[in-house]
């Protein structure tokens, strides 16, 4: 896993200033309020992407840039990484999921991930 913090600044590209929308969501992927296994860089149409990687197996993609979304592989991330993000979009499939950069995408993606909320 090594410094995440320093391999999520570099896919950013060099910043001086980070969005406090990015900010948050880099010490979410940096600290995350659950177990991970370790953390793995997107490959394919994913490369600008950094995942958690949970011990049953889901991976989670994000794309720090504004206007990308995080992507939940609930299983076989390789395969489904090999599509675009419009193909997966179009698929429609329960193993994969899209969660936008709104307001509340802490919650959903929790709720994704079968965590309650309290």
């Amino acid at each position: 896993t090594g410094d995440i913090r320093g391999t999520i600044l570099q896919k950013i590209g060099n910043k001086k200033v980070i969005s406090d929308s990015s900010q948050e969501r880099i010490d979410y992927f940096t600290n995350p309020p659950f177990k991970i296994v370790g953390h793995i860089n997107g490959i394919n149409s994913f490369e600008r992407y950094i995942g958690l990687e949970l011990p049953n197996g889901i991976v989670i993609l994000e794309n720090f840039n504004y206007g990308n979304a995080i992507f939940v592989f609930k299983k076989d991330w390789e395969s489904f990484s090999k599509m675009t993000r419009g193909e997966l979009i179009k698929r429609k499939s329960s193993d994969t999921e899209r969660i936008p950069h709104k307001k509340n995408w802490k919650s959903n993606l929790e709720t994704v991930l079968g965590f309650s909320h309290k």
